[in-house]
């Protein structure tokens, strides 16, 4: 769910920031675009340090029967 509600929002900000519509100065928009950027990086970070590695342990053992002695503690 909360993967789900991470995309939604990305696709969402993207979209608002790219758009003609919005009274964004190019300056403004430019500076919205690498917040955006950086707040992409400090949300990839931990997603592919910590949740996919922690998510393939709990869930690798009980679908395959293998157990992975030391490195799933």
């Amino acid at each position: 769910g909360t993967a789900m509600v991470m995309i939604y929002c990305i696709w969402r900000i993207n979209a608002v920031i790219r758009s003609t519509n919005s009274n964004l100065t190019d300056k403004t928009r430019k500076m919205q675009m690498d917040l955006f950027r950086a707040l992409l990086i400090q949300s990839a970070v931990p997603v592919l340090f910590s949740y996919i590695p922690l998510a393939t342990i709990l869930v690798f053992g009980p679908i395959t029967g293998i157990s992975l002695g030391s490195f799933g503690n």
